[in-house]
Protein backbone atom coordinates (compact mmCIF):
# COMPACT_ATOMS: atom_id res chain seq x y z
CA UNK A 1 0.00 0.00 0.00
CA UNK A 2 2.51 2.76 1.32
CA UNK A 3 5.11 1.48 -1.05
CA UNK A 4 3.81 1.53 -4.20
CA UNK A 5 1.93 5.23 -3.43
CA UNK A 6 5.33 6.69 -2.71
CA UNK A 7 6.81 5.40 -6.02
CA UNK A 8 3.67 6.84 -7.76
CA UNK A 9 4.01 9.94 -6.33
CA UNK A 10 7.59 10.06 -6.90
CA UNK A 11 7.78 8.78 -10.30
CA UNK A 12 4.46 11.92 -10.86
CA UNK A 13 7.22 14.47 -9.30
CA UNK A 14 9.89 13.36 -11.83
CA UNK A 15 7.09 13.20 -14.74
CA UNK A 16 6.06 16.59 -14.12
CA UNK A 17 10.07 17.76 -13.39
CA UNK A 18 10.87 16.79 -17.00
CA UNK A 19 7.62 18.24 -18.40
CA UNK A 20 8.44 21.48 -16.67
CA UNK A 21 12.21 21.62 -17.49
CA UNK A 22 11.50 20.59 -21.25
CA UNK A 23 8.75 23.57 -21.85
CA UNK A 24 11.90 25.89 -20.73
CA UNK A 25 14.10 24.91 -23.16
CA UNK A 26 11.02 24.59 -26.14
CA UNK A 27 10.35 28.42 -24.07
CA UNK A 28 14.20 29.39 -24.59
CA UNK A 29 15.06 28.34 -27.81
CA UNK A 30 12.02 30.25 -29.33
CA UNK A 31 13.18 33.29 -28.27
CA UNK A 32 16.76 32.27 -29.79
CA UNK A 33 14.94 32.05 -32.78
CA UNK A 34 13.12 35.23 -32.64
CA UNK A 35 15.87 37.17 -31.80
CA UNK A 36 17.63 35.48 -35.19
CA UNK A 37 14.67 36.00 -37.44
CA UNK A 38 14.17 39.58 -35.86
CA UNK A 39 15.94 41.09 -39.31
CA UNK A 40 14.77 38.31 -41.56
CA UNK A 41 11.61 38.77 -44.21
CA UNK A 42 8.08 38.73 -43.04
CA UNK A 43 6.17 36.38 -45.11
CA UNK A 44 2.72 36.36 -45.90
CA UNK A 45 0.95 32.94 -46.43
CA UNK A 46 -1.99 34.82 -47.24
CA UNK A 47 -2.72 34.49 -51.05
CA UNK A 48 -4.59 37.88 -51.72
CA UNK A 49 -4.85 37.27 -55.64
CA UNK A 50 -6.63 33.76 -56.66
CA UNK A 51 -7.29 32.36 -60.08
CA UNK A 52 -10.55 30.55 -60.32
CA UNK A 53 -12.42 28.84 -62.75
CA UNK A 54 -9.66 29.60 -65.15
CA UNK A 55 -9.58 33.43 -65.09
CA UNK A 56 -6.86 35.15 -63.15
CA UNK A 57 -7.24 38.77 -61.75
CA UNK A 58 -5.86 41.34 -64.36
CA UNK A 59 -4.03 44.09 -62.11
CA UNK A 60 -2.70 47.49 -63.54
CA UNK A 61 1.04 47.30 -61.55
CA UNK A 62 -0.30 51.10 -59.95
CA UNK A 63 -3.19 49.22 -58.11
CA UNK A 64 -2.72 48.64 -54.39
CA UNK A 65 -4.31 45.01 -52.99
CA UNK A 66 -3.72 44.78 -48.70
CA UNK A 67 -1.76 42.49 -47.88
CA UNK A 68 -4.73 40.31 -46.34
CA UNK A 69 -7.33 41.66 -49.07
CA UNK A 70 -8.74 38.88 -51.96
CA UNK A 71 -8.97 39.30 -55.28
CA UNK A 72 -10.09 35.96 -56.77
CA UNK A 73 -11.33 34.84 -60.29
CA UNK A 74 -12.46 37.29 -62.85
CA UNK A 75 -11.38 40.41 -61.83
CA UNK A 76 -10.17 43.88 -63.85
CA UNK A 77 -8.37 46.55 -61.82
CA UNK A 78 -7.03 50.03 -63.68
CA UNK A 79 -4.56 52.18 -62.72
CA UNK A 80 -4.48 53.65 -58.94
CA UNK A 81 -7.23 51.90 -57.69
CA UNK A 82 -6.81 49.76 -54.87
CA UNK A 83 -8.91 46.97 -52.71
CA UNK A 84 -7.94 47.54 -48.97
CA UNK A 85 -7.59 45.75 -45.58
CA UNK A 86 -9.85 43.15 -45.31
CA UNK A 87 -11.82 43.71 -48.62
CA UNK A 88 -13.12 40.79 -50.64
CA UNK A 89 -13.12 41.02 -54.58
CA UNK A 90 -14.91 37.88 -55.12
CA UNK A 91 -15.38 37.49 -59.70
CA UNK A 92 -16.00 33.80 -58.96
CA UNK A 93 -19.74 33.53 -60.67
CA UNK A 94 -19.43 36.79 -62.74
CA UNK A 95 -16.98 39.34 -64.33
CA UNK A 96 -16.20 42.48 -61.96
CA UNK A 97 -14.69 45.86 -63.94
CA UNK A 98 -12.78 48.13 -61.06
CA UNK A 99 -12.08 51.60 -62.66
CA UNK A 100 -9.00 53.98 -62.52
CA UNK A 101 -8.89 55.25 -58.59
CA UNK A 102 -11.36 53.63 -57.44
CA UNK A 103 -11.14 52.29 -53.61
CA UNK A 104 -12.83 49.24 -52.08
CA UNK A 105 -12.16 50.04 -48.60
CA UNK A 106 -11.78 47.97 -45.85
CA UNK A 107 -13.68 44.91 -45.23
CA UNK A 108 -16.54 45.67 -48.07
CA UNK A 109 -17.10 42.82 -50.44
CA UNK A 110 -17.57 43.45 -53.98
CA UNK A 111 -19.28 39.88 -55.82
CA UNK A 112 -20.44 38.94 -58.95
CA UNK A 113 -23.78 37.15 -59.15
CA UNK A 114 -24.32 33.62 -61.14
CA UNK A 115 -27.89 35.24 -62.05
CA UNK A 116 -30.67 37.75 -61.27
CA UNK A 117 -34.12 37.39 -60.60
CA UNK A 118 -34.60 40.80 -63.08
CA UNK A 119 -32.50 39.09 -65.81
CA UNK A 120 -30.08 41.77 -65.63
CA UNK A 121 -26.13 41.15 -65.65
CA UNK A 122 -24.83 39.59 -62.62
CA UNK A 123 -21.64 40.96 -63.38
CA UNK A 124 -20.49 44.02 -61.27
CA UNK A 125 -19.50 47.43 -63.48
CA UNK A 126 -17.54 49.90 -61.22
CA UNK A 127 -16.18 53.22 -62.81
CA UNK A 128 -13.38 55.55 -62.23
CA UNK A 129 -12.95 57.82 -59.19
CA UNK A 130 -15.43 55.75 -56.78
CA UNK A 131 -14.87 55.15 -53.17
CA UNK A 132 -17.06 52.07 -51.68
CA UNK A 133 -16.84 52.72 -48.03
CA UNK A 134 -16.23 50.68 -45.18
CA UNK A 135 -18.53 47.68 -44.96
CA UNK A 136 -20.46 47.93 -47.79
CA UNK A 137 -21.56 44.84 -49.68
CA UNK A 138 -21.77 45.01 -53.53
CA UNK A 139 -23.65 42.10 -55.63
CA UNK A 140 -24.03 42.15 -59.62
CA UNK A 141 -24.47 45.63 -59.84
CA UNK A 142 -23.20 49.23 -61.90
CA UNK A 143 -21.68 51.89 -60.43
CA UNK A 144 -20.59 54.88 -62.51
CA UNK A 145 -17.57 57.86 -62.58
CA UNK A 146 -18.00 60.12 -59.14
CA UNK A 147 -20.13 57.47 -57.13
CA UNK A 148 -19.62 57.56 -53.22
CA UNK A 149 -21.38 54.45 -51.34
CA UNK A 150 -20.96 55.10 -47.25
CA UNK A 151 -19.87 52.95 -45.20
CA UNK A 152 -21.84 49.73 -44.36
CA UNK A 153 -24.16 49.85 -47.48
CA UNK A 154 -26.06 47.02 -49.22
CA UNK A 155 -26.27 47.12 -53.20
CA UNK A 156 -28.01 45.02 -54.42
CA UNK A 157 -28.10 43.12 -58.00
CA UNK A 158 -29.17 45.32 -60.74
CA UNK A 159 -28.40 48.18 -58.98
CA UNK A 160 -27.41 51.20 -60.62
CA UNK A 161 -26.12 54.33 -59.53
CA UNK A 162 -25.46 56.74 -62.09
CA UNK A 163 -22.49 59.33 -62.34
CA UNK A 164 -21.93 61.99 -58.99
CA UNK A 165 -24.67 60.49 -57.41
CA UNK A 166 -24.06 59.17 -53.07
CA UNK A 167 -25.42 56.41 -51.00
CA UNK A 168 -25.64 57.49 -47.22
CA UNK A 169 -23.84 55.66 -44.97
CA UNK A 170 -26.18 52.29 -43.89
CA UNK A 171 -28.59 52.19 -46.88
CA UNK A 172 -29.33 49.26 -48.93
CA UNK A 173 -30.33 50.04 -52.50
CA UNK A 174 -32.59 47.28 -53.72
CA UNK A 175 -32.91 45.26 -56.82
CA UNK A 176 -33.32 47.28 -59.86
CA UNK A 177 -33.36 50.32 -58.19
CA UNK A 178 -31.88 53.36 -60.27
CA UNK A 179 -30.17 56.70 -58.60
CA UNK A 180 -30.21 59.17 -61.53
CA UNK A 181 -27.17 60.96 -62.05
CA UNK A 182 -26.05 63.73 -59.17
CA UNK A 183 -28.67 62.55 -56.38
CA UNK A 184 -28.23 61.77 -52.71
CA UNK A 185 -29.97 58.90 -51.15
CA UNK A 186 -30.45 57.33 -47.84
CA UNK A 187 -32.64 54.35 -45.77
CA UNK A 188 -33.39 51.21 -46.15
CA UNK A 189 -35.06 50.87 -48.85
CA UNK A 190 -32.89 54.30 -50.11
CA UNK A 191 -34.96 56.87 -51.51
CA UNK A 192 -34.21 60.42 -52.98
CA UNK A 193 -32.88 62.76 -50.27
CA UNK A 194 -31.63 65.58 -52.14
CA UNK A 195 -29.43 66.88 -55.34
CA UNK A 196 -25.70 66.68 -54.83
CA UNK A 197 -23.79 70.22 -54.55
CA UNK A 198 -21.31 70.97 -57.28
CA UNK A 199 -18.91 71.56 -54.32
CA UNK A 200 -19.99 68.05 -53.10
CA UNK A 201 -19.28 66.45 -56.74
CA UNK A 202 -15.31 68.12 -56.29
CA UNK A 203 -15.16 66.63 -52.73
CA UNK A 204 -16.00 63.00 -54.10
CA UNK A 205 -13.43 63.09 -56.86
CA UNK A 206 -10.68 64.86 -54.29
CA UNK A 207 -11.74 62.11 -51.46
CA UNK A 208 -11.03 59.56 -54.38
CA UNK A 209 -7.72 60.78 -54.99
CA UNK A 210 -6.71 60.58 -51.69
CA UNK A 211 -7.41 57.54 -51.03
CA UNK A 212 -5.21 56.92 -54.52
CA UNK A 213 -2.34 58.69 -52.67
CA UNK A 214 -2.56 57.15 -49.41
CA UNK A 215 -3.08 53.58 -51.14
CA UNK A 216 0.69 54.53 -52.81
CA UNK A 217 1.77 55.41 -49.16
CA UNK A 218 1.13 51.71 -47.97
CA UNK A 219 2.64 49.91 -51.21
CA UNK A 220 5.96 52.13 -50.52
CA UNK A 221 5.83 50.03 -46.91
CA UNK A 222 6.84 47.01 -48.63
CA UNK A 223 9.38 48.45 -51.38
CA UNK A 224 12.19 46.83 -49.11
CA UNK A 225 11.00 43.82 -48.93
CA UNK A 226 8.51 43.52 -52.03
CA UNK A 227 9.36 39.68 -53.63
CA UNK A 228 7.92 38.55 -50.61
CA UNK A 229 4.69 40.54 -50.23
CA UNK A 230 4.06 40.55 -54.25
CA UNK A 231 1.45 37.46 -54.93
CA UNK A 232 2.02 37.00 -58.95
Amino acid sequence: GIIPLIMYRSGLRNTCRILRESGKTVERCAAQAQDAMKFAETYSRHRPILPMNGKTPVIDPTAFIATNASVVGDVQMATGSAVWYGAMVRGDNNSIVIGAESHIQDRAVVSGVASTDSGLPGSVAIGSNVVVGYGSILSGCRIDDNCHIGSGCRVLEGAHMEPNSALASGSVLEQGQTVPTGEYWAGNPAKFVRKVGEHEKDDMLQYSRDCTEMSEKHAAEFLPYGTLFRHE
